[in-house]
């Protein structure tokens, strides 16, 4: 593995000394933390290549290639964290070597999160910033290696532990975290939003000014409430929520489309993490208007289709709803289905 790596650095990006982002720190981490020879390499390739994945504007390169290093030297469950989403990114890069990565990757990421948990239960102003970097790398990582778990399909995971009598619904921790993560932070907060990844802060919390934009969207999504009562006026209630804030979502996409930086945070925070719990009770319990808004989000979604860990992912959440859906409702997701994969839903 390592003289594969060694053969392939000419394939890298430009490595003259004028190209070099912080090739001394690098060098300092490889050596307080102890790097073996593929690990080191894959540092490399981080501050080479792969940090510019996760920047899609001027505010957040400057934390990918310069802030994570001060970071990573100091936070260990960082590192790791940036060696597993580096070791998936090489997979992409190098399909040929691709078990090996994911193995390495899924190694530092276990080695990281246990260490990050411990870290979310303890924020300080010495450990936010690393925490709310990491968030970042926990979603790559969860979105990279979803298509490798056969049970999982971004928003749906089923929970089949040796304790659950039937497949359950459950929340993916990448949503858990960036869903609470404010609550878990609270006390730092304040500290994170005037620090050095104050710009991953002002990601996550997207703001929906959508001024006097029509919502086409919102009276489509309400005519498919049936009108037999056979949907409570409670569930209408929280549906309505949902569809209000998902039209919200597509008014925004297209008022902003031409100055929107179409980032993995904000296409999240346009409305996944807008919901309320008693919504993702509908999803927990297969409700078919959660599921049929969960499928029209997968529009938004493509915008990030150009992403390297999130391609595919919206066709396959598609597939995944119409095969929780009853026939009856496939004729509802089709619109969707036509915008994100352009096949015909069975049953319809």
């Amino acid at each position: 593995m390592l003289r594969y790596f060694t053969s392939n650095r000419d394939k890298w990006p430009d490595r003259s000394p004028q190209k070099s982002p912080r090739l001394s720190y690098i060098r300092h981490i490889q050596h307080k933390h102890e790097l073996d020879p593929i690990d080191s390499l894959a540092l490399e390739h981080y501050f080479y290549s792969s940090w510019q994945s996760f920047s899609k504007d001027a505010q957040t390169e400057g934390i990918w290639i310069n802030v994570i290093a001060d970071l990573a030297y100091n936070h260990r469950f960082l590192l790791h964290g940036i060696l597993a989403c580096t070791a998936l990114h090489m997979a992409h890069v190098y399909p040929a070597q691709r078990e090996t990565y994911v193995i390495r990757a899924y190694a530092h990421q276990d080695t990281a999160l246990p260490l990050f948990r411990y870290e979310i239960e303890n924020p300080t102003t010495n450990n936010c910033d690393a925490i709310m970097a990491f968030a970042y790398l926990l979603v790559v990582f969860s979105f990279a290696t979803e298509l490798d778990n056969g049970q999982n399909s971004l928003l749906l995971v089923c929970n089949t532990g040796p304790d659950v009598q039937e497949k359950q619904l459950i929340l993916p921790q990448w949503l858990h975290f960036i869903r609470c993560g404010c609550d878990m932070l609270s006390e730092v907060w304040d500290r994170i939003e005037i620090g050095p990844v104050s710009a991953l802060s002002e990601a996550w919390e997207t703001e929906l000014d959508v001024g006097d934009s029509k919502l086409p969207y919102l009276e489509r999504f309400m005519s498919f409430v049936p009108q037999d009562g056979s949907w409570s006026e409670h569930v209408i209630s929280i549906y309505r929520d949902g569809a209000s804030a998902l039209a919200d979502a597509f008014a925004y996409m297209d008022r902003e489309t031409t100055k929107i930086d179409v980032s993995t945070w904000n296409i999240l925070g346009l409305w996944c993490v807008r919901l309320k719990d008693e919504f993702y009770d509908l999803i927990f319990e297969k409700h078919p208007g959660a599921l049929i808004l969960l499928a029209y989000y997968c529009v938004i979604m493509k915008r990030m289709e150009t992403c390297w860990y999130f391609g595919g992912r919206p066709a396959r959440l598609i597939a995944a709803i119409s095969n929780v859906l009853d026939e009856r409702w496939h004729p509802y997701i089709q619109e969707a289905a036509d915008q994100v994969t352009g096949l015909e839903i069975d049953g319809v």
